[in-house]
């Protein structure tokens, strides 16, 4: 868990050739196991405005993070998730039990509601194992 800290490219760099090959990107920086407490709500980390507009260039549908925002609590003008959105890259945030994936392979979706008119949604959000 590195709460306050920036997550930078130099921490995603050595996992490109994975990026490359991926559709998604799930974050697991800990941050989940805070969830129920008050600390989850502030002081999480958050890609790096380079960061964010590195990971942009890839091909990926999706970026899935265990922390309440892809943005800092206090912004106003979130440009983590403009950033991602202008590229039509979903984010998923919130998401719980990433340790479980940890080095396995996987497909994940998520599956939202259908909500008229909205700018987000609650998603069921799954992760089909490969036999190992």
């Amino acid at each position: 868990m590195n709460g306050g800290s920036p997550i930078d490219i130099e921490l995603l760099k050595p996992h490109q050739r994975r990026i490359e090959e991926s559709e998604f990107l799930l974050l697991r920086t800990g941050w989940g196991d805070l969830w129920g407490e008050e600390a989850y709500l502030n002081g999480y980390p958050v890609l790096s405005h380079d960061a964010a507009a590195w990971l942009a260039g890839f091909t990926l549908k999706g970026i899935g993070a265990d922390m309440i925002s892809a943005d800092e609590a206090e912004s106003t003008t979130f440009p983590i998730h403009t950033i991602l959105l202008k590229r039509d890259i979903v984010i998923i945030e919130n998401l719980t039990n990433l340790r479980a994936l940890s080095d396995k392979e996987f497909v994940f979706s998520g599956f939202p509601l259908k909500i008229e008119k909205a700018d987000g949604s609650p998603v069921r959000a799954v992760a089909l194992l490969y036999d190992q």
